[in-house]
């Protein structure tokens, strides 16, 4: 048992945001100084792979940034970016891009640039203020992870089950307070991480017992008092975070993977598991 608490924690402590950033970018825009002497520094780096603009307020994405054609990892902070320039569809090896507190762009010309990169895999658009995905989300089929969180968004467009080769999805910190979200997830049938947490769910429905390939679901905080026994399909479950909730039981089927140690639940009381 004691082998099950201890991976079932590297995997809590593991579970950072989605999109994790490189340890070092290979360039890093911090200020305007920075911003002019861009060209000069993309001439002496033309293989770098990864840049970061951070706070600089940046209101559209520099042209000579083009010359960078083994770009691979971008990430905008604090910029007031509304669109993605049409060069942008030559990063044929780009593989993330994160937006974290840009709050101007518009969603619908930017997912469709990015359905024009075939070895896009990450997408994080973090602490945006999103309230309304766009349906041109669709467009994103190519992509296995999504980071969502901290925004303010309260539902899933039609297209979002498009997503077939989704793997990953965090919607953390939003707004969502209808199990109706499940009957769009339920069509991702690769997802094998969903983070849940911090929304206003008070209920699983049956249809969480579609989401098969499920690994490690976070539903912690919000005030969920029931769960669906249908959770049992999810065979391959080897995690679920429920702290911060108002449960009064937990399906049988759950507690019998736990005692087999096939399973570790974290946030509930004791009593509940027995």
């Amino acid at each position: 048992m004691k082998t099950v608490i201890f991976l079932a924690t590297l995997l809590i402590l593991s579970w950072v945001h989605l999109c994790a950033q490189p340890k070092k970018f290979d360039i890093s825009i911090t200020d305007s100084t920075d911003l002019l002497k861009l060209p000069e520094i993309i001439k002496r780096k033309p293989n770098a792979q990864s840049i970061k603009f951070n706070a600089i307020y940046l209101k559209e994405v520099p042209a000579c940034l083009s010359m960078l054609k083994e770009l691979k990892y971008v990430l905008f902070l604090q910029d007031n970016i509304a669109y993605l320039p049409d060069f942008f569809s030559e990063f044929k090896n780009l593989d993330t891009i994160i937006f974290g507190y840009c709050k101007m762009l518009n969603l619908k010309q930017v997912f469709k640039k990015l359905a024009e990169l075939p070895n896009l895999k990450h997408v994080g658009i973090f602490a945006s203020e999103i309230v309304t995905l766009p349906n041109d989300i669709k467009y994103l089929i190519q992509v296995n992870s999504i980071d969502l969180h901290y925004n303010r968004i309260e539902s899933l467009p039609a297209g979002f089950a498009k997503l077939k080769k989704l793997k990953e999805l965090n919607l953390s910190h939003n707004c969502f307070n209808n199990d109706s979200i499940f009957y769009i997830l339920q069509s991702l049938s690769h997802l094998e991480v969903l983070d849940l947490s911090d929304n206003r769910l008070k209920r699983i429905p049956i249809t969480i017992g579609k989401m098969k390939a499920l690994k490690r679901l976070y539903l912690s905080a919000n005030g969920l008092t029931h769960i669906h026994k249908a959770i049992k399909n999810l065979v391959n479950l080897q995690l679920l975070v429920l702290n911060g909730n108002n449960l009064k039981e937990i399906p049988a089927a759950l507690i019998e993977r736990v005692k087999q140690q096939k399973l570790f639940i974290s946030g509930v009381e004791y009593n509940l598991l027995k």
